[in-house]
């Protein structure tokens, strides 16, 4: 399968971003029908059911939670259950029939053989549709009563699972993943058929009694991480775009088809649909891939931090940049001509699946490109004070941990300084706002993307700095003393809905930093001269904030993911010739910052300035 597989599913997690602990568990523990079942009913029937062409399982090879974790125990007739392990069977309903267990009796099993659940256990629950089978073609005979019917069974079906989900959660489950069912409407079985509206009514029904169901207890376990996995919307959007995932025919029962059964997996994993409602391999690993992302949404969410760190850097380079056009105190009008570029790597915590070890990677944090212009004013009063205002126009590409965006980057900055002999003092303030248009963040079903038309941020700086300049003939030579803050905030947002769109809270990062220079000057004629300079800068004190934020309409507990401290710029320099052609001044000059973690921010203008 092209699009989504364990390989894609792995990598997406091997390139998580952040430098917080890593987000791990330690085990699985399964609970359903035949959706889940990865060989139980085939076991306890000796190998007749489900019959050939099927792979000891409900589908042409393993089921979802195989491709989620690995290896599975299987359903332990003795001994404690440890592990992954995986009580589901096919047919099972949510209730407590016996034979085959339904998922009340599945639960009492497990916890009877003296299965326990753990802070670090994730507890998958995904069942109701052999509820609804079963009842639909006793309602289908009065249809008068029939959605009657089926909407009291979807609530009863549902109010088993909340009920179950409830014991779970209440026995120490620290995560409990809870899947909806696709709409059944779009299945082989009743797609065309009589029974397809009545099908689609009762999924539908099934679903929302779930949700409501669930909220319920999750708002009565608030310390359990209930999630609920929206098997219905990434359904419909495979159906809607079978080639984006990899597939060819989301329509038709591979069984039912010769040429599917017979040609091997290549063909079979063409199909959605192995028979006429279980998906194939190529499907079980979409919902793997799934649940995948709302299971480790607080990891591969960590991309959004970059907002506010590039909101932070941009306002920083602007500051930096008009200060040193008062610096150097041409006065008059000008135009810049700027190109900015930042990125900085974070190392973070990873696990690929629950049980796997966790491995520290490096990774972007950001990286960004902008261009645009800068424009304004110096002007002296009398012979020791120099005052200018300027404003910058920025637009470019920002990318991150899973995520890309387009920002708009608008700024302000003034100043002033005050010379008196070789001493100076300048005094700055800036504020800036961004738009990130744009926006699109990866999940780990590789041809859904999260987007959002923009997410807003702002910025405020403010600097002063000291020098004292030593003349010797050509060459002047200044140490200068700086002392800056800077602090960049992204505005709280809602991702638009799709598979494990996230609610994201405000976030700040703000630093005060100290930085020692020296710059140099050599005159090279009576119009031209050379500039450069050498230092270091450090943060003396900052706050970042974590990232935070909740899946939407889920009942999935808030996360909080811490993201390091901000970064030390470390060495600055820069480098600049300024002359005069036809009456403007022309100045080119380049400044960068070089610290660890390939942390490192450019900023490169050509600028002219017109003499009052």
């Amino acid at each position: 399968m092209k699009h989504t597989s364990l390989i894609a599913l792995t990598s997406l997690l091997a390139l998580s971003a952040g430098a917080a602990s890593a987000q791990t568990y330690d085990r699985v523990i399964t609970f359903g029908d035949s959706l889940s079942d990865s060989g139980n009913l085939y076991a306890v029937t000796g190998g007749t059911q489900p019959p050939a062409p099927y792979n000891r399982r409900f589908t042409n090879d393993k089921v979802w939670v195989e491709y989620l974790i690995g290896t599975m125990n299987g359903y332990t007739t003795a001994g404690v259950p440890t592990g992954n392990v995986n009580f589901a069977f096919g047919g099972a309903r949510t209730d407590a029939q016996a034979n085959p267990p339904g998922t009340a009796v599945q639960l009492q099993a497990y916890q009877a053989r003296g299965g326990t659940f753990g802070a670090r256990d994730v507890v998958t629950m995904w069942a109701g549709a052999n509820n609804l089978f079963q009842g639909l073609p006793v309602a289908a005979t009065n249809p008068a009563t029939a959605t009657g019917v089926m909407g009291s069974l979807a609530s009863s079906a549902a109010g088993d699972i909340a009920s179950q989900v409830n014991t779970i959660a209440g026995a120490g489950a620290g995560t409990v993943l809870v899947l909806n069912l696709p709409d059944l409407n779009n299945t082989p079985q009743f797609k065309g058929t009589a029974a397809q509206d009545l099908a689609g009514f009762s999924s539908s029904s099934f679903n929302s009694a779930l949700n409501t169901a669930v909220k319920t207890v999750a708002a009565s376990r608030p310390t359990t991480n209930i999630v609920q996995v929206d098997i219905n919307t990434a359904f419909k959007l495979i159906i809607a775009n079978p080639s984006a995932f990899g597939l060819s025919d989301v329509t038709s029962s591979c069984v039912a088809t010769t040429a599917c059964v017979t040609g091997g997996a290549s063909v079979q994993n063409n199909y959605l649909f192995w028979d006429g409602v279980h998906p194939t391999a190529a499907g079980h690993r979409l919902v793997a891939a799934v649940a995948t992302q709302y299971l480790y949404t607080p990891t591969l969410s960590e991309g959004v931090s970059l907002f506010a760190d590039v909101s932070y850097a941009a306002r920083r380079n602007a500051m930096l940049g008009f200060n040193h056009r008062l610096y150097e105190g041409q006065k008059g009008v000008f135009v810049e001509v700027i190109g900015d570029q930042a990125q900085s790597e974070r190392t973070v915590n990873l696990q690929s699946a629950p049980g796997a070890t966790a491995a520290g990677l490096k990774t972007k944090a950001y990286d960004y490109d902008l261009t645009g212009l800068r424009f304004g004013t110096v002007f002296g009063h009398g012979e020791a004070a120099t005052f200018g205002a300027g404003v910058t126009l920025l637009k470019g590409d920002a990318t991150g941990y899973l995520l890309t965006a387009k920002p708009t980057l608008i700024s302000f900055d003034a100043g002033a300084k005050w010379d008196k002999g070789p001493h100076f003092v300048t005094l700055g303030l800036g504020m800036g706002y961004e738009e990130f248009e744009d926006y699109r963040r990866q999940t780990t079903l590789a041809a859904v993307t999260i987007q959002q038309e923009k997410v807003q941020g702002w910025s405020a700086s403010a600097q002063v700095e000291t020098g004292w300049r030593h003349d010797m003939g050509t060459l002047s030579l200044t140490p200068v003393a700086r002392l800056s803050w800077v602090s960049g905030h992204m505005r709280g947002f809602d991702e638009n809905y799709t598979v494990g769109a996230v609610s994201f809270d405000g976030r700040k990062v703000s630093a005060l930093s100290g930085a020692l220079e020296l710059r140099a000057q050599a005159r090279l004629s009576d119009k031209t001269r050379l500039t450069g300079s050498l230092g270091y800068e450090d943060v003396l004190s900052g706050e970042t904030d974590p990232l935070k934020g909740q899946l939407i309409n889920n009942t999935a507990l808030p996360f909080s993911r811490e993201m390091g401290e901000r970064p030390t710029e470390g060495v600055i320099a820069g480098v600049g010739l300024t002359t005069e052609v036809m009456g403007f001044g022309v100045t080119a000059r380049y400044a960068g910052s070089f610290g660890k973690d390939d942390h490192k921010t450019q900023s490169a203008l050509i600028a002219l300035t017109r003499a009052f």
